[in-house]
């Protein structure tokens, strides 16, 4: 009679009903197809042996079992849906490829049943990779300070990042560090002298004018250009190790780092 949290997990499976006039439902079994041990979950478990199949009518509803007997009694509309959990055995009961078998029980004596199969789980994504290279000081296209977009007669330390991830991604933000020190970066809230960046070398900056923000796609083996502004001469040095961070809209991030030749 566990009709309660037990610190792992359940199974969650979601049934629709198609049914003129809906039905009221009054018993409910799951089946499992795991060869070693099949697994049966009820609405009627005390005394049976098997394990109580809760039900709600969603994901976060109150229980419509009732809390002694584990039976159940409610009413569901042509097209509406319900919720059951099921709790695991030894992690195995649920794997990709298992075959689950739902039979409900009508008050009016009828039963309906439905069958899935749990899907394969997705492999995570890779991780997205980055490439730095430093190109030399190249092009005047920032000055000294946190919302300095343009010009300022200097010419400023550039670098091409390449990624490497598979759809690509979209840039939500960047920061390049020097260990001069230095740093730069994408937003006019810091104290910070800005980092410019754009798709090449003379192409349009992706900087928002105001905030100094980026938001643009790159694709799998794309590349872009950043932009920082010299300090002293001292940032861009022989032997100085620049790294770059890259804030991604999903939330990841991705670093980067060379030294200048």
């Amino acid at each position: 009679m566990a009709l309660g949290p037990d610190g792992a997990l359940d199974a969650t499976l979601t049934a629709t009903l198609s049914a003129s006039g809906g039905r009221t439902v009054t018993g409910l079994r799951l089946d499992s197809n795991w060869a070693s041990a099949p697994g049966v979950w009820l609405t009627s478990s005390p005394g049976t042996g098997h394990w109580v199949l809760a039900a709600a009518p969603t994901l976060d509803g109150a229980m419509l079992n009732a809390p002694r007997t584990l039976a159940v009694n409610f009413r569901v509309a042509d097209g509406g849906s319900f919720v059951v959990f099921a709790g695991d055995y030894l992690g195995s009961e649920f794997l990709p490829g298992r075959t689950l078998t739902l039979i409900a029980t009508f008050s009016d004596g009828s039963t309906a049943t439905a069958v899935t199969t749990v899907a394969a789980t997705a492999a995570p994504a890779a991780a997205p990779m980055l490439t730095l290279t430093y190109n030399g000081k190249l092009r005047d296209r920032v000055g000294q300070g946190n919302t300095a977009l343009g010009p300022d007669g200097a010419l400023d330390g550039t670098l091409t990042a390449t990624l490497s991830a598979p759809g690509g991604r979209t840039v939500a933000a960047l920061r390049l560090d020097s260990d001069a020190p230095g740093t730069w970066d994408t937003s006019s809230g810091s104290v910070d002298w800005v980092l410019a960046v754009a798709p090449t070398p003379d192409g349009a900056l992706f900087n928002a004018s105001e905030t100094m923000e980026v938001n643009f796609p790159v694709a799998y083996g794309g590349s872009f250009v950043v932009f920082a502004s010299d300090y002293l001469e001292r940032e861009f040095v022989r032997g100085r190790r620049l790294t770059l961070t890259v804030t991604f809209a999903d939330g990841s991030t991705a670093t980067a780092l060379t030294t200048v030749p």
